[in-house]
């Protein structure tokens, strides 16, 4: 019998973006969805102690059905610690979320589920999430080539802080961002979010904590080819540096 692989979501974005109070909600409140989290440190997400029911050095039990992990130095380690503790049964969970750091480029994250094999038995590359900050992202997107590929990269990319741009200065950011979609020719989803990180959508109320959640995730009929995704980037990259490959 074929193992089932665990999905696994990338979110990125810039410093200051808005993934950490993201990621405070999917650890916080009651969504129903078991959720791994992986970020760097446990402390930099700002969660309310007493919702952690259960740690150990590295794993933080929520009181959501949630787990924290942080990763020390080794995504590959992690990864395989927990599926470790999935399969004896210590722990629970139906996805995982991977944070990266502002300054990071998500496309050696995502290439870990391609080129390891033990890390692809247990876990299957679903998503790219990019948390883009409506009211800064034109000035880091002419000025840092990690605020590029962190858009390049994305499945789904959720505009933040819409709420503190004009009209004007949001339809000119969306247009940006839909013409370099276009130019990659991916089915990216592109969402926009007030500055209360996720309890709007557009005009539209979220309607329940796992809505929001669900900003995570794709639906399985948008899941791209990520290998192709990724061949893509790299063929991007070496015609634009020649001392790339």
């Amino acid at each position: 019998m074929a193992q089932v692989q665990v999905p696994v979501t990338v979110l990125t974005g810039y410093l200051g973006a808005g993934k950490t109070t993201l990621l405070n909600r999917i650890l916080s409140e009651q969504h129903g969805k078991k959720y791994a989290v992986i970020v760097n440190e446990f402390g930099e997400l700002g969660v309310d102690n007493d919702l952690v029911v259960n740690a150990d050095e590295e794993v933080f039990e929520m009181n959501n059905g949630c787990i924290c992990c942080t990763v020390r130095g080794d995504l590959i380690v992690a990864l395989g610690n927990l599926a470790q503790k999935r399969e004896a049964g210590e722990i629970q969970f139906d996805r995982v979320v991977i944070e990266t750091t502002g300054l990071a480029n998500p496309g050696p994250v995502a290439q870990t589920f391609f080129v390891d094999e033990e890390v692809g038995a247990h876990y299957m590359l679903d998503a790219v999430v990019t948390v883009v900050d409506a009211r800064h992202a034109m000035a880091q997107l002419d000025q840092h080539e990690e605020a590029q590929r962190q858009v390049g990269f994305a499945d789904k990319i959720l505009l933040s802080k819409t709420d503190l741009v004009s009209e004007q200065e949001l339809d000119a950011l969306t247009a940006r961002l839909t013409a370099q979609i276009d130019t990659l020719a991916l089915p990216v989803r592109l969402i926009t979010l007030a500055a209360n990180e996720g309890r709007s959508i557009g005009r539209n109320r979220l309607a329940s904590a796992a809505r929001g959640a669900s900003l995570l995730f794709l639906d399985s009929d948008m899941r791209p080819d990520h290998r192709r995704f990724l061949r893509d980037w790299a063929d991007l990259a070496a015609r634009e540096d020649p001392a790339v490959g």
